[in-house]
């Protein structure tokens, strides 16, 4: 809950009040049931359909769940090829394409979301990185990212909010799909 506070003054600036509440609603669970509503909420402002509530609700992996895997994977791999990076950066960008294929390779085989957290979020963070550079790492980068779009920066602050412990199974899974939501869709 820390997290969601770091910028508040921005964030009110930005942010609407229903997703501020999702935020908060969505971060402030135990784990053990995380509210659908609140990452429904998310999920429209990152591009999902009123379908992608029967992807968060299911029990097993559905084969829409595989597709936005994919989806994820195929963006994602596009973004980071096409982006231009300095020489001393081209090993990060290999790097992060490779961690890419192996992740997402592991989740279309077994959709365990809990040993992938870690390794997920940090590669949304690098991808981050990657696209923008040391800027990342600026106090100011959550201003610019809602400066530049809106809902960049809300897909910012959502990764930035996102608890360094791991989570209990069914809310990694849900951080994880709105977290590959947002790139499947970038």
């Amino acid at each position: 809950m820390q997290k969601l506070q770091a910028d508040n003054q921005i964030i009110s600036q930005f942010v609407e009040t229903p997703v501020k509440e999702a935020m908060e609603r969505l971060f402030s669970s135990d784990g053990s049931a995380t509210p659908i509503d609140a990452a429904m909420v998310m999920a429209d402002l990152f591009g999902g359909s009123s379908s992608f509530r029967s992807v968060l609700e299911a029990k097993e992996k559905s084969e829409a769940e595989t597709k936005l895997i994919s989806s994820f994977h195929n963006n994602l791999n596009l973004l980071v090829v096409k982006t231009w990076v300095e020489k001393d950066d081209e090993t990060q960008k290999e790097q992060l394409l490779f961690r890419l294929d192996s992740v997402c390779k592991a989740l279309a085989e077994n959709t365990d979301y809990v040993s992938s957290y870690v390794e997920i979020v940090t590669l949304l963070h690098d991808a981050v990185t990657l696209l923008f550079g040391s800027q990342t790492k600026q106090k100011d980068f959550m201003e610019y990212a809602f400066r530049i779009d809106p809902g960049f920066g809300i897909f910012w602050w959502y990764i930035e909010s996102l608890p360094d412990d791991i989570p209990a199974p069914e809310a990694a899974r849900i951080y994880l799909l709105l977290g590959m939501l947002f790139l499947s869709n970038y």
